[in-house]
């Protein structure tokens, strides 16, 4: 209760984790002594501290934290992500998110840079360690990035061909490694848990070129360095600069490295570009990752509309990108007209989901808030919400079964009436939520699950979906409807393929290709299938055959 004394106390402890002698042993041991007498998470109340209100405490707090994750780190890499772990846990970035665009005191901004840097010092530290072939646990990791990219096909050795095909240079994966060290491996391992069927998806698609095709595990590794460089990790940064996209995710480098590798998968696309071109490709990868670096987003979903908008050269409402001005080739006009064409029709999609209906759970804090402290777990509520046909009012009604669609929905929202959508823990049920306390995993879910209509009077619906599909296709339907930018990741995604795909045909039909607006008949079945041939040209070259005939003659 006495910040005066609170201050002191924190700075007191924060020259003793600095200290040799007394060090991180010392303090660990009274915070969690005095957490236990408070009946609290050890290190809450210290987190806690950074929702203060007297700036003073907030920043001996984060001096305390710096000191105590250095001192960590001096001791083990185990111990130092051990305790990163319990920072995370009690919500840390997010609070710490809230003020780094809010406080321009320059003590602060400074306690900001060391704990960014302190966070990064494990980034650095895997770049810095290398890959050992003897260390079991390096073994499992390569070992489950194979098994995840390829469930189907079992590995004949360690040692093997088989690693070609996923991308290594050669038959031993650990000497691709070499450059970013175990923070290759990390990040591979990252999209090929947190993104199977994308990387499997790309993996597949080069290894069934013949040509123009690349080496998707040293492309991740070098799509690692880049970011590893542009960020300025381990590297002088004499400006301080502070990314504020650190502080939106636990793991925002590795979400990062997800999002610049599609951009290097479509830009080598794009570029059509061969196995020689590759430096080419990451030199423009580079430069369009490090234009979004330069606008310094705040979220990962904000890197990644950034970082599509680079890549198609326009926005979402479809005006031009500043870095596209001066072009004029007709790609690029063609590119234009195709994704505004395409736009529409994604909206058109996305309000048509609105149009179905869908049904949707009542908010759990609503109902414990409606029931009182007897409502501590509440039944599962249900409503159902349907657009009309005019588009202008959202319909609505209570019902017991999401699998019976009520044909009488009698409330009503008027267009007009709706100031914004919002989402996640953005949405108005979560403005009491406490700062730094521990969020139940369940109530996470439903967090990611939750948005809300907020209205022109100040009140809001609130929405809980069945699912991530229904989530997406409603919360960018509810943003079509009341003229909003689609903002989805999933969408941006989508959007881009319809591009590409359209100014593919465009191309072709310029080419005078004829494409059949029907497709090709699905030939008989073989009378027989005892055959075998390991390629195409030996089954071109067989004795008899018609064509091979004829092009000897």
């Amino acid at each position: 209760t006495n910040l005066t004394a609170s201050r002191r106390a924190i700075e007191i402890l924060a020259y003793l984790a600095a200290s040799p002698t007394h060090g991180w042993a010392a303090v660990d041991a009274g915070i969690r002594q005095q957490a236990e007498t408070e009946h609290a998470q050890p290190y809450e109340s210290l987190v806690q501290l950074l929702s203060s209100r007297d700036l003073n405490v907030k920043l001996a707090s984060l001096s305390l934290m710096c000191a105590l994750i250095t001192a960590t780190a001096m001791i083990s890499q185990e111990l130092n992500k051990s305790f990163l772990d319990q920072l995370d846990a009690l919500s840390i970035n997010k609070l710490l998110k809230e003020q780094v665009t809010t406080i321009q005191n320059k003590a602060f901004k400074d306690r900001l840079f060391d704990y960014q840097r302190a966070r990064l010092w494990e980034l650095q530290m895997l770049s810095d360690s290398m890959y050992d072939k003897s260390n079991e646990q390096h073994e499992a990791s390569l070992a489950r990035l194979w098994t995840l990219v390829f469930p189907d096909i079992v590995l004949s050795s360690r040692v093997s061909n088989q690693w070609k095909m996923m991308g290594f240079q050669g038959t031993d994966p650990a000497t691709d490694f070499r450059g970013m060290g175990l923070l290759g491996l990390k990040c591979l391992l990252y999209i090929a848990e947190n993104q199977s069927e994308k990387l499997r998806k790309i993996v597949k698609v080069q290894r069934e070129r013949k040509d123009h095709d690349y080496p998707v595990a040293v492309a991740g590794i070098n799509v690692c360095k880049m970011l590893y460089e542009l960020l300025l990790i381990g590297q002088d940064n004499p400006n301080k600069i502070i990314w504020n996209i650190f502080f939106d995710h636990p793991h925002a480098f590795e979400e990062m490295f997800i999002i610049a590798f599609q951009v290097l998968d479509h830009t080598w696309d794009d570029m059509k570009a061969s196995y020689m071109e590759f430096p080419k490709v990451i030199a423009a990868v580079r430069k369009q990752i490090s234009d979004v670096l330069d606008q310094n987003p705040s979220s990962i979903d904000m890197f990644h509309r950034v970082a599509s908008w680079k890549q198609t050269g326009l926005k979402e409402d479809g005006e031009a990108d500043s870095s596209a001005e001066g072009r004029e080739d007709p790609i690029t006009k063609l590119r234009t007209v195709v994704r505004k064409s395409m736009l529409k029709l994604v909206r058109e999609q996305k309000l048509a989901y609105l149009r179905d209906g869908c049904a949707f759970r009542q908010h759990p804090l609503l109902l414990r808030a409606q029931g009182g402290a007897r409502a501590a777990k509440p039944t599962q509520s249900l409503t159902y919400w349907r657009l009309n046909e005019s588009k202008k009012e959202l319909c609505y009604a209570s019902i017991e079964d999401e699998k019976i669609i009520p044909s009488d929905l009698p409330n009503t929202v008027k267009h007009a009436d709706v100031r914004a959508v919002v989402i996640g823990n953005a949405c108005p049920i979560y403005k009491d939520k406490v700062p730094g306390k521990k969020v139940k995993a369940e109530d996470e879910a439903i967090a990611q699950l939750s948005f809300a209509l907020q209205m022109n009077q100040g009140d809001a619906f609130h929405f809980v979906a069945l699912n991530s599909a229904d989530f997406i296709n409603w919360t960018e339907g509810l943003r079509a409807w009341l003229g909003f930018a689609l903002e989805h990741p999933d969408t941006l995604d989508d959007l881009k393929v319809l591009v590409d795909t359209e100014i593919e045909v465009k191309l072709l039909d310029l080419e005078g290709i004829n494409i059949p607006s029907q497709p090709p008949p699905v030939p008989p079945v073989p009378s027989s299938f005892d055959f075998y041939y390991k390629d195409k040209d030996e089954m071109t070259n067989q004795p008899g055959n018609s064509n091979n005939n004829s092009n000897n003659n």
